[in-house]
């Protein structure tokens, strides 16, 4: 009989189809691995932008505060100049009223030193500060009686003093006014 025979060898064809296989899985995994990165690095450079954002922010505001308070300052030197003048020139009845007059433009001034101090300087000059003996301290300068009680296990802290200073004469203020 006249019969042909093919013999086909696939062995080849098999081994690089596999090897494509396992080449497109690869492929497949290094480029899902690269859109993960860059999804990532777009989260990073979206939260970096937001932080910068809220920088430029606080450097705005800061010197818009800077300048307020040397806005502030300049009115206020001719308020101090005009009521020495007052002092001198108004009779004896009107101290009083004139006396009132300074304590609040000394009471200005110093927030507004306050103010440029902490633009130049947030962090202040922070040191020691033995919490406890600080604010028994800090009550003998009142003339209403305060109670104070703690529960501090650890009474040092590290702050700077007389911001530490404002913050508790505020707090205690606000509790015999609210009394």
């Amino acid at each position: 009989p006249n019969l042909l025979y093919f013999v086909i060898d696939a062995s080849q064809y098999l081994q690089r189809t596999r090897y494509y296989r396992v080449l497109s899985v690869f492929i497949s995994l290094f480029l899902l691995a690269v859109m993960i990165g860059l999804l990532l690095l777009y989260k990073k450079n979206r939260e970096y932008r937001r932080k910068l954002a809220s920088r430029e922010q606080l450097a705005r505001l800061g010197e818009m505060a800077r300048v307020l308070a040397h806005e502030i300052k300049n009115p206020l030197g001719a308020m101090r100049i005009q009521t020495g003048y007052l002092k001198k020139v108004l009779p004896g009845k009107h101290t009083s009223d004139l006396l009132l007059i300074e304590e609040e433009i000394d009471r200005l001034s110093l927030l507004t030193n306050r103010i440029s101090d902490f633009v130049r300087n947030p962090l202040g000059s922070p040191e020691r500060i033995n919490l406890v003996s600080f604010i028994q301290n800090l009550l003998k300068r009142f003339s209403s009686t305060v109670i104070f009680s703690h529960i501090l296990t650890d009474d040092t802290i590290l702050f700077d003093r007389e911001r530490l200073r404002s913050v508790c004469e505020n707090v205690i203020n606000n509790a015999i006014e609210s009394h």
